[in-house]
C-alpha cells in the first residue's frame, strides 16, 4: 500500500515492493555509515549492520507469507492512518480502551524516520533502526564489550522480530533498557519506558516491576535473608489471593486455547465452547503444571512439529540460549552475586506463568524471547559489572 489512493498490491508478484523498501534500505546504511563517522561504532559493527539492515527483505514474501505474523497488518495500518490524520477504530487512544496496544505500536512507530510507508516491510526498516538506536546505547555503556553486544543483537530471534513489522522491538528494547537502566543505577530510562511497557505488554511489565518491587522495598539485591523472606511471602500471596489468581490464570489459558482455534477467536466462538477445557483449581495444581510445562515452552517448537526452516532454526537457537544462560552465569560467578537472585527469581516466575498458558507454538516462541532477551542481557550487564568491581577493589586493597 503506497498510498490511500493506491490499489494493495500482492509485493511477493511485484518488483515495486523492491524498488520502494530499496530507499529504506539505503537510508539505513547512510544512518550506519554516520555513526561510524561519528564514531559511535566501529568499522566491524558498521559492516555487520549494514548487512543485518536487509534482513526485512529475507522474511516477508520470501522465507514466508506475512499472514504467519498477522499482527503486521494491524501496525501498518495504524501507521498509515496515523499519517493521514485518521483512526483505524474509531475512540483507539494511547493509554486506555480498546485497541490501545495498536494504537500505542502505531504510534510510536510513526515517529521512526523511513523515507516511504509503501509495503507491510516498511516497519521492518523502522524497527531495524530501533535496534540499531538500541545495539549505540548498550556497546557504549560501563563495562560492556561491543563485540558481546554485536552477538546478542545478531541472535536469530532478534533480527527476526526487529525485521518484521511487529511490536517486538518496543517490547523486548525497553525492557532491556528498564533492567540495565536499573542495575546502573540511571533511572531516567526506567521511569520512560515502564508507561510503553505497562500499554503494549502487561504480561512483561508485570515481570519487570517483580524485580523491582522486590529490589526497591525488599532490598533483596542487598541481602539473602530479605531475598528469602520475599520469597515466602510471594508463596503466602499465591494462597491468600488463591481465587483471583487463578481465574486470571485460567481465563487467559482459555483466550490462548481459543486463539490456536482453527479459524482462531471465530471458530472458537462457533464451536469451541462446546468443548470442556480443564481449569486449574488450586494454587498447588498451577504449580505442578507450570513444572511440567517448563521444559516444552523452553525447548518449542519441538521437532515433531516442525513445519519448515524457521521452527528448526528457532528450536537450536532455544537450545543456544539455555548454554548462553549457563556460560554467563558461570563465567561471571553470579551465584555469588547477591543481585542475581532477584534477578533470576522474576525471570522464573514469568517463564513459569508462561509454562501455564502454551499452546500455540509460534505465539509462545515469541513470548518467550520477549523474557529470554531482557533478562539474558541484565544478566550478561551484572556479571561484567560485578567481575570489574570485584578487580577495582582487589586493586585498591
Amino acid at each position: 500500500m503506497v498510498n490511500e489512493f493506491a490499489q494493495w498490491v500482492d509485493y511477493g508478484d511485484s518488483y515495486l515492493y523492491y524498488l520502494f523498501e530499496l530507499a529504506n534500505y539505503f537510508w539505513c546504511v547512510i544512518l550506519v555509515i554516520f555513526a561510524h563517522q561519528m564514531e559511535l561504532i566501529s568499522k566491524r559493527a558498521m559492516w555487520v549492520w549494514i548487512a543485518a539492515f536487509a534482513s526485512p527483505f529475507i522474511f516477508n514474501y520470501v522465507i514466508f507469507s506475512p499472514t504467519l505474523y498477522g499482527d503486521q497488518y494491524i501496525y501498518t495500518f495504524e501507521v498509515v492512518e496515523l499519517a493521514f490524520d485518521r483512526q483505524r477504530i474509531p475512540g483507539s487512544n494511547l493509554w486506555g480502551g480498546y485497541n490501545s496496544t495498536g494504537y500505542m505500536a502505531g504510534f510510536l512507530l510513526s515517529f521512526i524516520p523511513i523515507p516511504v510507508l509503501a509495503t507491510l516491510t516498511s516497519l521492518g526498516f523502522a524497527n531495524r533502526i530501533i535496534a540499531f538506536a538500541f545495539y549505540i546505547w548498550l556497546s557504549r555503556i560501563e563495562h560492556v564489550s561491543e563485540k558481546g553486544i554485536l552477538i546478542l543483537c545478531l541472535i536469530p530471534s532478534f533480527i527476526l522480530y526487529t525485521s518484521l513489522s511487529l511490536r517486538e522491538a518496543l517490547i523486548i528494547i525497553p525492557a532491556t533498557v528498564t533492567l540495565i537502566s536499573y542495575l546502573r543505577g540511571k533511572y531516567i530510562g526506567m521511569f520512560l519506558m515502564m508507561p510503553f511497557l505497562y500499554v503494549l505488554k502487561f504480561q512483561v511489565f508485570t515481570f519487570v516491576a517483580i524485580y523491582l518491587v522486590s529490589t526497591i522495598l525488599f532490598r533483596t539485591h542487598k541481602s539473602m535473608f530479605m531475598f528469602v523472606i520475599f520469597v515466602i511471602a510471594a508463596f503466602i500471596g499465591l494462597f491468600v489471593f488463591e481465587e483471583q489468581v487463578l481465574e486470571i490464570i485460567n481465563l487467559y489459558r482459555l483466550a490462548f486455547v481459543a486463539e490456536d482455534f482453527e479459524n482462531g477467536y471465530a471458530g472458537f466462538g462457533l464451536y469451541g465452547l462446546s468443548h470442556e477445557f480443564a481449569d486449574i483449581t488450586s494454587t498447588y495444581d498451577a504449580i505442578i503444571e507450570s513444572l511440567k510445562g517448563i521444559p516444552v515452552l523452553l525447548f518449542i517448537p519441538l521437532p515433531w512439529n516442525w513445519e519448515g526452516l524457521l521452527y528448526a532454526i528457532q528450536f537450536f537457537e532455544s537450545v543456544g540460549l539455555i548454554f548462553a544462560f549457563f556460560y554467563i552465569i558461570k563465567k561471571y560467578s553470579l551465584t555469588k552475586v547477591q543481585a542475581f537472585y532477584p534477578l533470576i527469581f522474576s525471570f522464573g516466575v514469568a517463564f513459569g506463568l508462561y509454562a501455564l498458558l502454551v499452546q500455540n507454538e509460534g505465539t509462545f516462541v515469541r513470548y518467550r524471547f520477549e523474557i529470554v532477551f531482557p533478562w539474558m542481557v541484565a544478566l550478561y550487564y551484572l556479571g561484567v559489572s560485578s567481575t570489574q568491581s570485584k578487580e577495582l577493589k582487589t586493586e585498591a586493597s
